[in-house]
C-alpha cells in the first residue's frame, strides 16, 4: 500500500483567465497603455461598467460601488442587477464635484 501526499496522483485542469467585461484585449489593455488610450475608451463608449468606473478613477471596487450607491450619482440601473453608468453624465458628475470642492475650500 503507498501513500500519497497531498495532491499527488491529481490532475490539475488549466482554467481560462479572467477577463474583463470588455474582452482581452479590453480595459487591461488601455490601462496599461496610459491616460491617452484610457480617454479614447471614455470617447468610444456610450456607458461603462461600474469595475470599470474603479478603473477609470483609480479606486477600489468597494468605493466604485458607494459612489454608485449615492443619490447625487449618474448610475443607471439596469434590473436588479446591472448598473451601468453613462460617460457623459460621468464628466458631467465629475466637472461638478471639482467646483463643489473649490467652493468648499478655506483658501
Amino acid at each position: 500500500m503507498s501513500m500519497r501526499g497531498l495532491g499527488e496522483g491529481r490532475t490539475r485542469t488549466k482554467s481560462k483567465p479572467q477577463t474583463s467585461a470588455i474582452g482581452k484585449s479590453g480595459l487591461k489593455t488601455i490601462l496599461r497603455s496610459g491616460a491617452s488610450d484610457m480617454a479614447i475608451l471614455l470617447s468610444e463608449k456610450l456607458a461603462i461598467s461600474v469595475l470599470e468606473l474603479a478603473e477609470v478613477l483609480s479606486v477600489g471596487r468597494n468605493v466604485a460601488y458607494e459612489l454608485v450607491n449615492r443619490t447625487d450619482f449618474p448610475a443607471v440601473r439596469i434590473g436588479e442587477r446591472r448598473i451601468i453608468i453613462p460617460v457623459d453624465r460621468l464628466k458631467e458628475w465629475l466637472t461638478n464635484q471639482g467646483e463643489v470642492f473649490h467652493g468648499q475650500s478655506n483658501c
